[in-house]
């Protein structure tokens, strides 16, 4: 008896939405994940560069006291300032990636500008705020967001070519 192949060699899909509906979920999860990181980073960064503008302008000087720095690798360093005001002493971790004017083996002392209604928030002489060590407080999560939008936008299209297939009944190939 002779052997009928197939009119497709890999068979008839199991149903329509076999071809599509993966990458159709795909490109919803990277396309928000995408949004998701950018909206936020940049929400963080405009928050946190107003709040240094703010504070360089009506702050309050005070002397910082530097305590454990931690040389980052892969990330920022961080160091832990301590300081005087109001009659409180407050401790506050922030980002900074300046050996000579961050490790307390070389310096001891940094001056930062402290909001008088919070003390808790500050900026120091880099510019940097008390809002630094947040985790999406970097743009080095930009590309990540954008990479998550290309790679959501290619799903997308992939869903679409499938869908359409599914619905003309042309195979890829053929």
């Amino acid at each position: 008896m002779p052997r009928r192949d197939p009119p497709n060699r890999f068979g008839e899909p199991a149903d329509p939405w076999h071809a599509f509906l993966p990458f159709a979920v795909a490109a919803v999860v990277l396309i928000s994940l995408g949004l998701y990181v950018l909206v936020n980073v940049l929400t963080i960064k405009a928050g946190s560069s107003a709040k240094a503008d703010r504070l360089e302008k009506s702050g309050v000087a005070v002397e910082a006291l530097l305590t454990n720095y931690h040389r980052g690798r892969r990330q920022s360093s961080t160091v832990w300032l301590q300081y005087e005001y109001g009659g409180v002493i407050h401790r506050v971790k922030v980002d900074c990636d300046e050996p000579p004017l961050c490790d307390p083996d070389r310096s001891r002392t940094m001056r930062i500008l402290v909001d008088p209604a919070e003390p808790r928030e500050l900026v120091t002489d880099l510019g940097v705020t008390d809002d630094s060590t947040r985790y999406l407080d970097s743009w080095a999560f930009v590309p990540w967001g954008l990479m998550f939008l290309a790679i959501g936008g290619l799903s997308t299209f992939l869903s679409w070519v499938f869908y359409r297939q599914s619905r003309t009944g042309s195979r890829p190939g053929t």
